[in-house]
């Protein structure tokens, strides 16, 4: 049985860049096969278990020879694997995508092509220069700055000096000089404005200002290297910095919830700018081998609580299990910890009688309290700390603790990621996450004092949000962010 091969373009590095398609497929796919310029968060979209292989190349260095990588797709593909070849980029802008679909399918290959933007107009708005602007630029000619092997670069510098509107070099990074040199020898002033976008679309990205005869010595002061691309033309004096859209951009955010909580969160700190990276740190697996669970009775606690989401799921498995539906418990009234729980059970159904102001256990106790609670079950997980329980017998309340859950993940190797921050949701979390993962450097955002505290004790520097809820969580983050950024700018100014 003969695979596919997609071509699929990734776009300049941003994976909210990538096509939807191109995402679609590359979830799918049981082979990658990608180059150097796709970046890490790109390929966190790929299957767990899909097979990746790195054929980067970069200018100079091709570790694996072109032929090499025709031979790896068509391997792929006859082994019946559906194979994403994965692009920086578009692929058929300067991306070799043309000779692979021709050699794909005089192969007898099934090939097709997801394209993508290109860094030559996507990394250059990035990095705030539009490619044409009805003042500046009608026209953009894209320029490779690598030839065929075997070949040199010798582009004809008096057409392109006369051509006009914009010009864009793609992988010009070593080249500047000579593109200075042969398009102001060519007759282009040498004070027609220039940039370089380095890392455009990506973590680092930054923009190096000047004119064609400065552009190559400012490049080299402020040390750009590759990945980058060079703009001439009048866009290249504008700087429509829109930044300020993106608070979190640059910045590497952990989310440690399971693959079932994350992609909300995840996708909002996204949307702000951040490079997400979901490694779960607890795998909440029920456990109703507690002895106090055998020895429950409908009917005997005039509140039940829940403190977190997972613990209404388990509660309906438990329920299932008995035999029971929430009849069993009518007249008995709810309480959640915070608005993500109380969504959990109004979802099933379920109306929720108490969120206390603040989302926390100390406060639900407190709130339970203020409600003359005499008796109260709580359904939460084993390793859930003694808040609820301390706060609820100060209170003269009887509070029964019904564990259904476990949160530790197992332990194993331990991996290290390169972040700026690392979200926590409980105290349950973090240990895992030290259990798993090294961070060096990174610093914790907490969604609550109980949270932080656990990350304190391990060696985290915290912040902890205003109110336990991820919203709470990415508002803190944003405003700090927001904050840090301001003092940077009067730092240089």
């Amino acid at each position: 049985m003969t695979g596919a091969v997609w071509l699929v373009g990734a776009g300049p590095g941003d994976p909210g860049l990538l096509t939807r398609r191109g995402a679609d497929l590359l979830s799918r796919a049981d082979a990658v096969v990608f180059d150097r310029l796709v970046s890490p968060e790109i390929l966190e979209l790929a299957r767990p278990d899909a097979e990746l292989i790195d054929v980067g190349k970069s200018s100079g260095s091709h570790p694996v020879p072109q032929e090499e990588i025709n031979g790896i797709l068509v391997r792929l593909a006859q082994e019946g694997k559906a194979v994403v070849r994965l692009k920086g980029g578009d692929p058929y802008l300067f991306g070799r995508g043309g000779e692979e679909f021709s050699h794909l399918t005089s192969c007898g290959v099934p090939v097709g092509v997801v394209p993508g933007i290109t860094s030559a107009f996507g990394a250059a708005a990035c990095g705030g220069i539009p490619v044409t602007h009805r003042d500046f630029a009608s026209s953009v000619t894209v320029i490779t700055c690598h030839a065929k092997r075997g070949s040199s670069w010798k582009p004809d510098w008096k057409a392109l000096a006369a051509v006009g509107g914009t010009l864009v070099f793609l992988m010009g990074t070593s080249a500047l000089e000579e593109i200075a040199e042969g398009l102001i020898g060519a007759g282009l002033d040498e004070s027609t404005p220039a940039a370089v976008v380095e890392r455009g679309g990506m973590k680092g990205e930054r923009t190096v200002r000047g004119t064609l005869g400065s552009i190559a010595g400012l490049a080299r002061s402020a040390g750009v290297a590759s990945p980058a691309l060079a703009v001439v033309g009048g866009v290249a004096s504008l700087n429509l910095d829109f930044s300020d859209m993106l608070p979190l951009k640059d910045l590497t955010v952990v989310v440690t919830r399971g693959a079932s909580d994350a992609p909300r969160f995840a996708g909002t700190l996204a949307r702000w700018g951040a490079r997400v990276l979901v490694r779960p740190s607890i795998d909440p697996r029920a456990d109703f081998s507690s002895p106090a669970l055998s020895d429950f009775r409908p009917g005997q606690h005039e509140w039940l609580v829940f403190t977190s989401a997972h613990g209404v799921e388990f509660f309906f498995q438990w329920l299932a299990q008995k035999g029971w539906d929430v009849r069993a418990f009518a007249g008995a009234k709810i309480a959640a910890v915070g608005p993500a729980t109380a969504r959990e059970l109004e979802a099933r159904g379920l109306i929720v009688d108490l969120v206390p102001d603040v989302f926390d256990s100390a406060h639900l106790a407190e709130a339970l309290a203020a409600r003359k609670t005499s008796s109260a079950a709580a359904f939460r997980a084993w390793e859930a700390t003694d808040v609820l329980s301390r706060e609820m017998a100060r209170s003269g309340c009887r509070l029964d603790e019904y564990p259904l859950y476990r949160n530790e993940m197992d332990g194993g190797e331990v991996g290290s990621l390169s972040a700026d921050w690392v979200t926590f949701a409980s105290p349950s979390a973090v240990r895992g996450f030290v259990r798993r993962w090294k961070a060096p450097g990174a610093r914790a955002l907490c969604i609550g004092p109980t949270t932080a505290e656990e990350a304190q004790k391990l060696g985290f520097q915290t912040v902890t949000a205003r109110q336990a809820s991820f919203e709470s969580m990415t508002a803190a983050l944003l405003e700090l962010a927001r904050s840090e950024k301001a003092t940077q700018k009067e730092r240089a100014n």
